[in-house]
């Protein structure tokens, strides 16, 4: 979302917010921000989101008259209640929703970067009570996505496959319904520089020498995000190389899994796990690191989109390795942009992270002449004029 705005605004857009966020530095500058002041829960907004899954769209004004009120004159002081709004995330999209079936006149667009189904049919490793718990997720957040589905205007997808895939599980839905507006780098990201007391401060930290080559992961330790894998694949190759090393930023549900086979291969003294970093640091990391990995593991979501982290990667990082997915394939074929391996191959990744350190300066000299090409093709920047033109039908009407 804030990749979004910010390219916006970067184009010379007006861009307003309608969020609870108190954070104002979390916001890009240039960003009008209005504040909703009203706090609501997690398990409120779940409660929320079920009973409308289970209310007739006929009914929707009646149950939930005092949401649509209390954000259709949110929309009327700030004169938006007859203007296109985007709704980007989960429960703002339910917003959208009700407001839709109430009062709201303006368009209604709706941002889908994921779908419950993708989500919650291959979560692994659960209990049985978690399984029950996961199916009426399922259905209820598949109830709640067909209504909203019906009433959108536009929905926003990440590429044609995203979209190939709604229209055939929604097949009431148009092809000019959607927009496509895919991930990317970020304005910000091109605007960082190294934040040189940090290099050397992580270098002196972990004492590593001007020889040693760092392997890198930054971002979230996710349940299909293959930070595990990437593990073992190192587990396969560190002792053919000296002074090699894995550095892993970040934090998330895989941390414990990671720790475990770290202390069970007995990778303590080569495997640095340097925690949560700041994304204004990004490209320190980046520079840091002779070999970026994106580990991601086969899956629906995973085959079907281009996460961010991979478009950083290839902008701002030396040498990157990543999953062979389709969405990837589309514009990373002969290895263009990034090496490729079959996703959830421990022997593939760790095959290719062989290649890779074997040709560490050939590689090098290829990926880094892209970025300015990576920009142009594939930047928030550049994506979000699909957005603008949508908008300017409106303002033509």
């Amino acid at each position: 979302m804030n990749g979004i705005m910010d390219a916006l605004v970067q184009r010379g857009c007006k861009v307003t917010l309608i969020s609870n966020c108190r954070v104002p530095s979390l916001i890009p500058e240039g960003v009008e921000m209005i504040p909703v002041n009203l706090e609501i829960s997690k398990f409120k907004r779940r409660l929320l989101m079920g009973i409308a899954a289970i209310t007739p769209g006929s009914l929707i004004k009646v149950v939930f008259w005092y949401w649509i009120n209390y954000f259709y004159k949110l929309l009327i002081r700030n004169n938006m209640n007859e203007k296109p709004v985007v709704f980007f995330e989960y429960f703002d999209t339910f917003i959208g929703y009700i407001l839709k079936k109430g009062r709201f006149e303006g368009g209604c667009i709706m941002d889908m970067h994921g779908l419950a189904d993708l989500e919650y049919l291959h979560m692994k490793n659960l209990s049985a009570m978690a399984i029950v718990l996961n199916q009426f997720k399922l259905y209820a957040t598949s109830w709640l996505d067909r209504k909203k589905f019906e009433s959108v205007d536009y929905l926003i997808v990440l590429n044609n496959l995203f979209k190939e895939y709604m229209c055939v599980k929604y097949d009431f839905l148009s092809h000019d319904k959607f927009i496509i507006l895919n991930d990317g780098v970020s304005v910000a990201l091109t605007k960082q520089s190294i934040n040189w007391s940090l290099k050397s401060d992580i270098i002196n930290k972990y004492r590593l020498s001007r020889s040693c080559k760092l392997v890198g992961f930054i971002g979230s330790f996710k349940n299909m995000g293959g930070v595990p894998d990437l593990v073992r694949s190192f587990k396969l190759i560190h002792d053919k190389y000296d002074n090699i090393f894995l550095l892993l930023v970040g934090d998330g549900e895989d941390m414990p899994t990671v720790m475990q086979l770290i202390s069970e291969y007995g990778l303590q003294k080569k495997v640095i796990v340097h925690g949560r970093s700041r994304y204004e640091d990004l490209s320190t990391f980046y520079d840091l690191c002779d070999i970026v990995v994106c580990p991601d593991l086969m899956h629906p979501f995973n085959n079907m989109i281009v996460h961010t982290k991979y478009y950083e990667a290839i902008y701002g990082a030396k040498i990157v390795l990543n999953g062979a997915f389709d969405s990837v394939m589309e514009f990373n074929g002969a290895d263009k942009y990034s090496v490729n391996f079959r996703p959830s191959d421990v022997c593939d990744l760790a095959l290719k992270l062989n290649f890779a350190l074997d040709n560490l300066n050939s590689l090098t000299a290829k990926y880094l002449g892209n970025k300015e090409e990576i920009f142009r093709n594939f930047s928030y920047y550049s994506h979000v004029k699909s957005l603008i033109d949508l908008y300017s039908t409106y303002y033509d009407e």
